[in-house]
């Protein structure tokens, strides 16, 4: 049994492990920052549209000339 060549596979392991779990890391924060411009962006055409919307009700109220 050559114990050095075991030490150094598991010692590879550790460190596969390690850039894994940093590449997860980092597409779950490239998840969290996309969610978060997307509903940014839904959020600016939303007010966009209910500002539009209240525009063309005021500007059907018979009082509001």
């Amino acid at each position: 049994m050559d114990c050095g060549n075991r030490h150094s596979g598991i010692g590879g392991g550790w460190q596969r492990e390690a850039s894994l779990r940093a590449r997860l890391q980092e597409l779950a924060a490239n998840r969290v920052q996309s969610a978060v411009n997307e509903l940014s962006g839904r959020i600016t055409h939303e007010q966009l549209a209910d500002a539009d919307l209240g525009r063309h009700i005021i500007g059907k109220h018979p009082h509001c000339s």
